[in-house]
């Protein structure tokens, strides 16, 4: 079973909380995982987000053993 599988009905999913100087409130989100498209599919809060937003919730395939692919992606108005 892989990182926050549940018996509940939950795709395998990493939990993250980020930090950030400035952010007086941590975020928090999952990433899910690219090969288990079927189980993603069925999973009530993947499914929950914008149908444009959940491919930011999906890490891609593995570059390496070591450093698999998360999509992280940044996008502060004025931001420079």
């Amino acid at each position: 079973m892989r990182p926050g599988a549940t018996e509940e009905g939950e795709a395998p999913h990493l939990n993250l909380m980020l930090f950030a100087r400035g952010m007086l409130v941590h975020a928090y989100t999952r990433v899910y995982f690219s090969d288990e498209p079927q189980v993603n599919a069925a999973d009530e809060v993947i499914q929950s987000v914008p149908e444009g937003c959940c491919a930011t919730l999906v890490a891609g395939a593995p570059r390496d053993a070591d450093r698999p692919g998360l999509p992280l992606r940044h996008s502060h108005a004025g931001a420079g």
